[in-house]
């Protein structure tokens, strides 16, 4: 399982799931283990491929000729989170620059995808996770609340 399923699982369990405790244990592991890691290294070679040859971190950090680096807060990351929509915040920064940022903030922020402005659903799962399969509404898995064939009802 990926980082950011395990992500996506963790935000969005229910609050009566009997294993959101452990998903949100193990997400926190994970944000643990990373904390204060270097996510990124610039090599010489790859500085001088890019065109970066004689710009420092700092400077890199602070953007192109300058420009500062846009800020999110605390709700932005959770709304782009939600989704999973890192690399598409991304991919929009690529195309838009700081205007296909906030395009993107406003459609995460809306529920919407991040890159299509279409309203956001969870991908489909070929294969979903035990842990998953109990929520989906079409699962043999599924608690069946209601059902006059169920005798736990």
């Amino acid at each position: 399982m990926s980082v950011w399923r395990l992500q996506y699982l963790a935000l969005t369990a229910k609050l009566d799931d009997p294993d959101r405790a452990r998903l949100i244990a193990r997400y926190g592991e994970y944000v643990r283990a990373v904390r204060g890691l270097s996510w990124m290294r610039w090599t010489p070679g790859l500085r001088a491929w890019v065109g970066l040859t004689e710009m420092t971190d700092a400077d890199i950090m602070r953007g192109q000729a300058g420009s500062p680096v846009r800020d999110l807060s605390a709700s932005d990351l959770r709304a782009v989170a939600f989704q999973g929509g890192q690399a598409k915040l991304i991919d929009a920064a690529d195309a838009g620059g700081a205007e296909g940022i906030d395009l993107g903030l406003q459609a995460a922020h809306a529920g919407h995808d991040i890159m299509t402005g279409e309203p956001w659903r969870p991908p489909e799962i070929d294969d979903p996770p035990p842990i998953l399969k109990k929520h989906m509404v079409n699962s043999p898995d599924a608690p069946t609340k209601g059902n006059k064939d169920d005798k736990t009802a």
